[in-house]
C-alpha cells in the first residue's frame, strides 16, 4: 500500500489532500472556481438560492442562442452534470433542467 502523506493530488477535477496523517480530504473547489473564471462576464451572475423559484418557467418566444454562446452553455452544463454527480448532489434538479 502506498503512503501519500504530505501530498495534494489532482484527479478528474478532484483535489485529493493527504496532508493530515490518517485523513484524506476530497474537494472540487478548484474545479468550480476554474469553471466560474472561464465564464463570459455576462454569464457570471449570482443567485440567492440554489434552485430559483422560477427555474422551470420557460419563454416560448425566446431566441435561440448564437453558436458561440450555445457551445459555452453546453460545455458548462456538461461540467455541472459531472460536478453534481461527483460532489454537489443538491445541484441535480437545476442541472437536469438545463440538460433538457
Amino acid at each position: 500500500m502506498t503512503k501519500n502523506h504530505g501530498k495534494v493530488q489532482q484527479y478528474l477535477g478532484k483535489t485529493i489532500d493527504f496532508l493530515t496523517p490518517g485523513k484524506v480530504i476530497f474537494s472540487m473547489f478548484n474545479y468550480v472556481q476554474n469553471m466560474l473564471d472561464a465564464l463570459p462576464v455576462d454569464m457570471s451572475d449570482k443567485a440567492v438560492t440554489l434552485t430559483l423559484l422560477f427555474l422551470f418557467d420557460t419563454n416560448n418566444d425566446a431566441k435561440k442562442l448564437n453558436e458561440v454562446v450555445a457551445i459555452i452553455f453546453h460545455h458548462n452544463t456538461a461540467k455541472l452534470l459531472f460536478l453534481c454527480k461527483r460532489a454537489r448532489p443538491y445541484l441535480q434538479t437545476s442541472v437536469a433542467f438545463l440538460c433538457t
